[in-house]
């Protein structure tokens, strides 16, 4: 079976759904059934609609990171668990820490963070401005000097 190469309404639709879902198009083009990455973007080249709704796509799939993120951060199950230590009377339950767990659900969190924060820049970006003031935060005071040359010689103004 060959790649399908013309474009439809039905494979936009099933592009523009997997990508809200959190598919990257890299990932939902390896299916045999599905165009090449090439193809989409030069159909979303040719139809100004199509381009449109896989932004709105994207922006879905920004929200949809953001959402995990939450989950991730809220899920503290594995965090932490009990070892049985032998103690002098016993046996008893000791609680310990999985330190590799909770790195790998923040890498997961950092990870999704970056992403959507590319995805969607003006939502999820970091703002950055640059604002110039002067002594104690008053505006910035400047002069001008102005030279006029005359062909005699200097005048000043």
């Amino acid at each position: 079976m060959s790649r399908p190469s013309d474009y439809t309404p039905e494979i936009e639709t099933q592009i523009c759904d997997q990508i809200a879902d959190g598919k990257s198009l890299r990932e939902i083009c390896r299916a045999e059934e599905m165009p090449s990455r090439e193809t989409v973007y030069a159909w979303m080249g040719k139809n100004q609609a199509f381009a449109d709704r896989y932004a709105r796509a994207v922006e879905d799939r920004a929200e949809k990171l953001a959402e995990e993120i939450l989950e991730i951060s809220d899920n503290d199950s594995g965090d932490f668990g009990f070892k049985k230590v032998r103690n002098e009377d016993g046996e008893s339950a000791e609680v310990f820490i999985d330190k590799d767990n909770i790195q790998r659900a923040k890498l997961k969190v950092d990870s999704r963070k970056w992403i959507a924060s590319k995805l969607f820049p003006k939502k999820y970006g970091d703002k950055v401005t640059a604002e110039h003031t002067g002594e104690g935060g008053k505006p910035i005071d400047f002069a001008v000097k102005v030279t006029l040359v005359r062909p005699n010689g200097p005048a000043s103004a």
